[in-house]
């Protein structure tokens, strides 16, 4: 069923109806339909993303964004999540699409979702630095207190990013080594224009770990 967009743009009108919904937590508009409220050297994020099969429905993701991720990198800011999880009435992992077919319907869920935001502070609360990321992205992805001997393609990212975290929390040594073996498994996976930068910009900040930067 074609959706009736009497609401415009689906982020646009997020972004109108939930700001006022949410701001009492602290959260603020970070365009599109994102939202977030500062930490301690990270933000607490959201974001809608609706559904493209044209029905309108449309869930949210709550995770961690961190600034600082980009600029080791080099890279312009942009709003990503880390330990993404969708949310609904069972808090974080309760996966929910509620519906958008008119503007009354689309304001009165995001209503719901304010609620189901506000239930579920203690996923955010629980962290209080960037070492309480570290550890739980190690969590989320399996790992050990040591970087994987082998990379698998699927692996590269999230090791990488594990090590991108560890430089931010003040581990630098122990960063460079899962920079390393990511780095690693990027070219022996052979460097392409998808992959050539990221090689470029780890290498990079392995080069700032051993001049000492980072102490």
């Amino acid at each position: 069923m074609a959706v009736r967009r009497d609401y415009g743009s689906f982020s646009k009108a997020c972004l109108r109806h939930f700001a006022p919904m949410v701001s009492h937590l602290g959260f603020e508009p970070h365009g599109g339909a994102s939202f977030a409220r500062e930490r301690n050297g990270y933000r607490d994020g959201l974001f809608f993303q609706q559904s493209p099969w044209g029905s309108g429905e449309f869930c949210m993701t709550v995770g961690f964004h961190v600034p600082a991720m980009n600029a080791l990198l080099g890279e312009e800011p942009s709003f990503s999540l880390l330990l993404g999880r969708r949310i609904g009435a069972g808090g974080a992992d309760d996966e929910c699409w509620l519906g958008a077919q008119d503007k009354n319907e689309l304001v009165g869920n995001l209503r719901s979702f304010a609620g189901y935001l506000e239930a579920g502070m203690p996923h955010f609360d629980q962290m209080r630095c960037l070492a309480d990321l570290v550890s739980a992205h190690g969590l989320q992805e399996g790992f050990g207190d040591d970087p994987p001997e082998q990379v698998t393609h699927l692996e590269q990212l999230a090791v990488a990013n594990h090590g991108l975290l560890l430089v931010l929390a003040g581990r630098a040594e122990d960063a460079q080594r899962w920079i390393e073996v990511s780095v690693s498994s990027m070219k022996a996976g052979g460097i392409d224009k998808y992959t050539e930068s990221r090689v470029v910009a780890l290498d990079g900040i392995v080069s700032r770990i051993q001049a000492g930067e980072f102490r």
